[in-house]
């Protein structure tokens, strides 16, 4: 275990954080509980070595980094990741204590299968990156990041049954602990009922396909000139469907840009489905609406778009 000076800070706790826990403690060489602290530390440094980093920071030699991070009271220990304070206590603690408040922090198995779903997401090889996630799910059936990543990831494939399916263990941890964050899972609750929506238009789509297609007893009869002029008639412009010229064809159309990540278009159509008769759907508009704004890493644009929405429900 190291001691550290503030100009040391960055490149031992911060860059090194991104690729393993430091622990920070804080202290002071007149300190009596830094004195008992100190030599537990030391160590769980050497019995944890390779896992996690443990350095020390004379309080009295660092007063910008004590500013920084709010010690006011020592020994204080930060544990740091991806270049922030993810945990923290003051005091001594024995051993054992210390051990279970590092262990949440440790690199697990799964982590590399994690890291490994989220490159291939980016890179849009969405297939491979399902496969990742459901590797770390294996793994930890529990990790409620990685299961929400996957739901998202079936989603923007196009399969949004599985979605569904993968979806449900996080609406019974929901369920079974109110103390988890719900902003999130119904954020992602509203991208799920969406693909469940244009999953079941799919279905239909398929079956009046599959109806058409049985009107046609045999081949003579689906060539006759009465089976062709049908069929010239049925894919003439005015004879064509236009569900998007329907207020429910035009909010399919928003949710399929939704879960492409196509915020703009998605926001536009639902903006005017909204202005153009408020009592249709008005529920599902707003909480897609607000699930979007929740995603959509333009800012500017929610900003704008919830002034709009604003002004339209006011």
């Amino acid at each position: 275990m190291i001691e550290i000076s503030e100009a040391q800070f960055e490149r031992e706790v911060i860059e090194t954080s991104h690729r393993l826990p430091v622990l920070v403690d804080f202290w002071a060489p007149w300190c009596g509980p830094c004195r008992t602290l100190s030599p537990v530390l030391e160590r769980l440094s050497l019995a944890l070595q390779g896992e996690v980093s443990m350095v020390k920071v004379n309080a009295d030699h660092a007063p910008k980094l004590s500013q920084r991070y709010g010690v006011r009271s020592i020994p204080m220990v930060l544990l740091f990741r991806a270049g922030r304070v993810v945990d923290q206590f003051t005091g001594a603690k024995p051993e054992a204590q210390i051990r279970s408040f590092i262990q949440p922090h440790l690199p697990r198995p799964e982590d590399a299968d994690l890291v490994a779903a989220r490159r291939l997401r980016e890179q849009g090889d969405l297939e491979a990156a399902a496969h990742a996630f459901e590797r770390v799910l294996a793994v930890n059936p529990g990790h409620l990041a990685a299961r929400s990543e996957w739901v998202y990831c079936l989603l923007e494939s196009g399969c949004y049954s599985e979605a569904a399916n993968a979806f449900e263990p996080l609406r019974s941890a929901l369920h079974a602990d109110p103390s988890l964050s719900d902003a999130r899972i119904a954020t992602l609750a509203v991208f799920v009922e969406a693909g469940q929506a244009l999953q079941a238009a799919r279905l239909a789509e398929g079956a009046e396909a599959a109806s058409s297609r049985e009107a046609v007893p045999n081949r003579e009869a689906a060539n006759s000139p009465e089976a062709v002029l049908s069929r010239e008639a049925a894919a003439s412009p005015e004879a064509l469907p236009n569900p998007e010229g329907t207020l429910e064809g035009r909010l399919l159309a928003a949710q399929r840009h939704m879960l492409a990540s196509r915020w703009q278009p998605a926001i536009d159509l639902l903006l005017g489905i909204l202005s153009e008769d408020r009592k249709f759907s008005s529920d599902r508009i707003r909480k897609s609406l607000l699930a979007i704004f929740a995603l959509c890493p333009d800012q500017a644009l929610v900003g704008q778009s919830r002034r709009r929405l604003s002004s339209l429900l006011n």
